[in-house]
């Protein structure tokens, strides 16, 4: 129903701010192609401008789907780079995937 509507459901313990931070690691499910509502609205809550965001996301075969075209929507003066896509049933032994990654 999230998906349907475009929710964009509260978040309950809100980060409230990221100013200090030059680099967000951004990990999330792939729900229906893309990440769920309520990390959309993680991003308009944040001004990310200039920031450089990494996604992550868990799917079952989906890969990246349209998250990272999304997430450069709502956050166009962000730098994104590539994402990391980890099957879901693989991820509890993904550790070595997820180290390569962050050396890149």
């Amino acid at each position: 129903q999230e998906m349907r509507t475009n929710a964009r459901p509260e978040i309950s313990n809100p980060i409230e701010s990221l100013a200090e931070y030059k680099t967000i690691y951004l990990c999330y499910p792939n729900w229906c192609g893309t990440f769920p509502r309520i990390v959309a609205t993680f991003i308009e809550s944040h001004d990310l401008s200039g920031k450089t965001i990494y996604p992550m996301c868990t799917n079952e075969g989906s890969g990246m789907g349209r998250s990272v075209d999304e997430l450069r929507s709502l956050s166009p003066k962000s730098i994104i780079k590539p994402g990391l896509s980890i099957r879901g049933t693989l991820a509890r032994n993904s550790d070595d995937a997820i180290e390569e990654w962050l050396k890149k």
